[in-house]
């Protein structure tokens, strides 16, 4: 399972929308998957970040 530290994570958190490539998508991705439980919830949370989000939506469902 994965650790993170839980101090990066709050303050990782990613509000506004996603503009970017491989790497940019980690925060958005951690986001999503530790503020929603359900694959469809997740889902929705990565389209509603809009911008270019199917790197973000493919990963996290991907990582649950």
């Amino acid at each position: 399972m994965l650790e993170l530290d839980s101090d990066w994570l709050l303050s990782a958190i990613f509000v506004s929308p996603w503009k970017g490539k491989g790497v940019d998508a980690v925060h958005p991705v951690v986001t999503a998957i530790v503020s929603h439980q359900g694959l469809s919830a997740i889902l929705k949370q990565c389209i509603d970040y809009t911008g270019d989000v199917d790197t973000v939506a493919t990963i996290a469902l991907a990582a649950v």
